[in-house]
């Protein structure tokens, strides 16, 4: 039986020395994860989106991520203080400004 594929997003290895990712508390680390994953899975590429016109709100993430909403908002605050997301003015809609640049939509690794 063939393996279903799985959705995936990179994760790079410059990511542990980010000062910006460095700077966040060691939950907002994990919460960049989330916005990540969300991100990949969202049906609007580069936007953390549940549905084609709904925006995840900070529940939702603070649900995926196993933080208060609190922690979650704030942890959002500073990713967007530091340039990791941005937010759409007219709509709420959170994105990952690099998403296209870094993530792709196959991973053909054939020779390496």
């Amino acid at each position: 039986m063939a393996r279903k594929p799985m959705p995936w997003f990179r994760v790079y290895v410059e990511t542990m020395h980010d000062r910006k990712i460095r700077r966040l508390k060691p939950e907002h680390r994990w919460l960049w994860i989330v916005v990540l994953a969300m991100t990949r899975q969202s049906p609007v590429e580069g936007a953390l989106m549940i549905s084609e016109t709904e925006p995840a709100r900070a529940f939702d993430l603070a649900d995926m991520a196993g933080l208060t909403e609190r922690q979650t908002t704030v942890g959002l605050e500073h990713m967007e203080q530091v340039g990791l997301i941005e937010t759409d003015p007219d709509t709420g809609t959170w994105t990952v400004p690099a998403w296209n640049s870094r993530q792709f939509a196959s991973d053909n690794r054939a020779g390496t």
